[in-house]
Order: structure tokens, then C-alpha cells, then sequence
């Protein structure tokens, strides 16, 4: 399954002439990477096999790896370089990126009860990014990785 803030997106996809497909809970898991697993990040494109690719907080040479693995708008970068951007989408050459917010259940009293998350889409992978963890997406995390 993507990333429930995915899922209602996946139609803007198909108006930037994606090749995005539907993955069901009933199907079988994909890998999800981090920022430790970057320099696997060549092997499943080179496979064309999907991945997640989820980043806390993720620094400059990060984001500028990524970037240059990914072949992401410059754009892109400078959004995803900076958190508290509003809620947005937007579309670029073979995938889309939005940013979302969603609702920290276990957040503690006087911490932010919203989450900032970017999500970058395309058919091949998904690239989540957030400046501190998240509880919705470590479960989401634990349900689909291999």
C-alpha cells in the first residue's frame, strides 16, 4: 500500500502521464529504505522494482544525492529542503510532489498535534520526507517493508 496521503493523489499521476500502479495490502511487500540504504537506491532502478524510500529529517548531501538518483526538479529540491511549507502539489517531469499534513495521534500535550510530510510520487517509487518522526508512518513503515 502507498502512503495514505498518496493514495488520494494517484489520479494527478495519471495526468502527468505516469506510469503509477495500484499496490493492494494484499499483495506482496516492497522494500523501504532509508537514508543508510541510499546506495541501494541505483539497484532497484536500475530493476525498475518499486520502492519507499523514507527520509527523517534528512540533511543537505542527502537531499542533493536523492536528488541526483532521482532526477528531481531543483525545485523540488529547495521544497523538500525546508519544513513548513503550506499544503501543496505539484507536478514535474515523472512524478508529482505534495506536501501534507496529518494528525499525530501520540503527539504529547503542547507538542504539535500536525505533521509535516513531503511526498514525492512517481510510478517506480516513493520518497517520504519528515522533520520528525511519525508514529502513522512507522506503523505504515512496519506493514509493507520486506
Amino acid at each position: 500500500m502507498l502512503p495514505a496521503a498518496a493514495i488520494g493523489h494517484a489520479g494527478c499521476l495519471a495526468e502527468a502521464g505516469s506510469n503509477l500502479r495500484g499496490v493492494s495490502s494484499s499483495e506482496a511487500s516492497f522494500p523501504v529504505l532509508e537514508t543508510s540504504d541510499l546506495d541501494q537506491v541505483p539497484r532497484y532502478l536500475e530493476s525498475k522494482e518499486f520502492f519507499w524510500l523514507d527520509l527523517h529529517d534528512p540533511n543537505a548531501d542527502t537531499l542533493s544525492k536523492v536528488g541526483g538518483l532521482l532526477h528531481l526538479h531543483p525545485l523540488t529540491i529547495q521544497d523538500v529542503s525546508t519544513f513548513s511549507e503550506r499544503p501543496k502539489r505539484e507536478h514535474f517531469d515523472g512524478y508529482i510532489s505534495l506536501v501534507v499534513y496529518g494528525v499525530d495521534e501520540q503527539a504529547a500535550e503542547g507538542e504539535e498535534l500536525l505533521r509535516e510530510v513531503h511526498v514525492l510520487i512517481s510510478g517506480e517509487w516513493v520518497v517520504t520526507l519528515h522533520p520528525t518522526p511519525f508514529a502513522v508512518i512507522d506503523a505504515l513503515r512496519a506493514r509493507v517493508s520486506r
